[in-house]
């Protein structure tokens, strides 16, 4: 047991550190990106507004919401601060609760590309403790108590306590698990298959391996699909800024022949 415990918390490391590592470069992207908008909102707008004020013309809208967003930073930026802080201290507060638990864990589950991501973590991990504590000769429903307790989600953890109630009512473990949300299809099969040959714990042995080589490839792969999105969010706050900077300068011909 306390081997497949170190070999479940050195599995897990490994997960973090190469999610961290593969997430290293959309963090940098976006932190620059914010970097160039601030700057462009702090230094970069107020000579704009004062330079388009001088000839009283009518800016366009784009122009308009650029201008106001760059006098509302330059003159109550203390409130986006407070503003952050008390964000982040809710949400702290939300994530503690048992309601914001089980809504923040099933939002993980339905984040895009993270999503898939997070579902086969979890059902890996699900599959090698379960493994490892039937394996030991715990009953099943001791087993699914502890399973629970161990992953670190708000929305698996509530259903797996549905999992045990179904079992301890004397269900089988793959149909109650067939009735379940956050259960892959495979994992379902192959724990049927394993109830039926007497080798449960092989299967969901086998199945862990098996989502640990799925977990493996969806990371390597993981900034291949953030970077259309990343691109996205690049091309529109590009494009906002364009359209803010060069519209009424498109026009200023006609305003400078006026005066």
């Amino acid at each position: 047991m306390l081997g497949n415990i170190g070999s479940l918390l050195e599995k897990e490391m490994k997960i973090k550190t190469s999610v961290k590592s593969a997430t290293l470069y959309p963090k940098i992207v976006i932190f620059v990106l914010l970097c160039a908008s601030v700057v462009i909102m702090t230094f970069v707008m107020p000579k704009f507004e004062s330079f388009f004020a001088h000839y009283k013309s009518e800016l366009p809208l784009p122009t308009k919401i650029m201008i106001w967003t760059s006098s509302f930073i330059h003159n109550f930026w203390y409130m986006l601060i407070i503003a952050g802080v008390g964000v982040m201290t809710a949400y702290k507060k939300y994530a503690a609760t048992a309601k914001g638990k089980l809504r923040l864990g099933d939002l993980a589950f339905r984040l895009p590309v993270f999503g898939p991501l997070n579902t086969k973590v979890a059902n890996s991990r699900f599959c090698h403790i379960l493994s490892a504590l039937y394996r030991s000769g715990l009953p099943i429903n001791r087993c699914l108590e502890i399973a629970g307790a161990t992953i670190d989600n708000g929305a698996f953890a509530r259903e797996m306590d549905v999992l045990r109630a179904e079992v301890t009512r004397g269900r089988t473990l793959s149909e109650s698990m067939a009735e379940c949300t956050y259960f892959t299809p495979v994992i379902i099969d192959a724990t049927a298959v394993g109830e039926k040959t007497g080798a449960l714990d092989e299967m969901l042995e086998s199945m862990g391996l098996h989502y640990d080589l799925e977990v493996e490839h969806s990371i390597k792969n993981l900034t291949t699909m953030l970077e259309p999105m990343l691109l996205g969010g690049i091309f529109g706050i590009v494009t906002v800024f364009m359209l803010a900077i060069f519209l009424p300068m498109w026009n200023m011909s006609a305003i400078v022949g006026k005066h």
